[in-house]
């Protein structure tokens, strides 16, 4: 556990080995995720479920509204990889169905 960086992630990537039972020996593509992000790599986004108990935790008290929920989403503690998040806008239902899948129904 720890921050550390990119280059860093990416030379430790590197040297994960890689075993198959498939005997065909078609080329295979590996996607590794660190962090709490669920990846789409359709658009490149990552996204993060934010639990309401945080959003309640605002430092201006109990609000639940937009704009502390954009804190928490902006926090620098909230970082994925090193990227500072905002509150989502789906742009299209390619975006819809993936948060549906893999956002558990949150």
């Amino acid at each position: 556990e720890g921050k550390t960086t990119l280059r860093n992630y990416l030379e430790i990537v590197a040297t994960l080995p890689f075993f198959t039972t498939a005997t065909d020996m078609q080329p295979r593509q590996v996607t590794y995720t660190l962090g709490g992000g669920v990846y789409n790599k359709e658009n490149g986004h990552f996204y993060e479920h934010l639990k309401i108990e945080k959003v309640t935790k605002y430092p201006g008290g109990g609000d639940k509204s937009w704009r502390a929920a954009q804190y928490w989403c902006s926090h620098p503690d909230q970082d994925i990889m090193g990227l500072v998040g905002y509150l989502v806008t789906i742009t299209s239902n390619s975006e819809k169905v993936f948060l549906e899948d893999h956002m558990d129904g949150e």
